[in-house]
């Protein structure tokens, strides 16, 4: 019996050719940058190293600009092409998520439209208006049938559960007895006029 061995796996990052690892536009970015900025750093200590062993200003000036502003612009061109290429990296990334995203709201969306629509549930006969069965209330010593939410009784306290059948006169202001779900109207209010 043969024991095998596990597959490494930097093996097929080893075997990618060159073009393959620089078909991004990220990677190179990253590669021009890790050019750029090794030169940079190499030409400036080169013009340092020329102004710092002439004993004549004549050729210090020359060197310092050559070497110091030459090689500073490359650093600085290669520093701005690596963060470039982290940017892009990050963009891909972020595409890369997005695209998940949709196909899996793509998915859902094709899920939903497979199941087939409940009804809705149907309210029973004389339900109130928040969709739970009629109650019906009154004051302790009223002579008057009310729906819990009417203006008269709200926030009073001593209110007795009564029935249709309790010989008791509806309210005009919300209708208790009313079979409709509707908002009832608001009575009319007989105004005098006055001379």
């Amino acid at each position: 019996m043969s024991v095998t061995e596990p597959a490494d796996p930097f093996a097929g990052a080893s075997r990618r050719s060159w073009r393959s690892r620089f078909a991004t536009s990220d990677a190179i970015l990253a590669a021009v940058a890790a050019v750029l900025l090794p030169l940079g750093l190499f030409v400036i200590i080169l013009g340092w190293y020329g102004a710092a062993h002439t004993p004549y200003l004549f050729e210090q000036v020359p060197y310092a600009i050559s070497g110091g502003m030459v090689g500073l612009g490359l650093v600085i061109a290669g520093g701005l092409l690596f963060f470039g290429s982290w940017i892009a990296r990050g963009s891909a990334a972020q595409q890369a998520t997005s695209d998940v995203m949709i196909a899996l709201l793509q998915e859902i969306r094709d899920e939903l439209a497979l199941r087939p629509e409940e009804p809705a549930p149907r309210q029973a006969k004389g339900s109130a208006r928040n969709g739970s069965a009629t109650k019906l209330v009154a004051t302790a010593t009223g002579s008057m049938i009310h729906r819990p939410d009417c203006s008269v009784v709200t926030g009073r306290g001593g209110l007795r559960n009564v029935t249709e059948s309790s010989g008791l006169q509806p309210c005009g202001l919300c209708d208790p007895l009313s079979s409709s779900d509707s908002v009832p109207a608001q009575p009319r209010r007989n105004i005098k006029e006055t001379r």
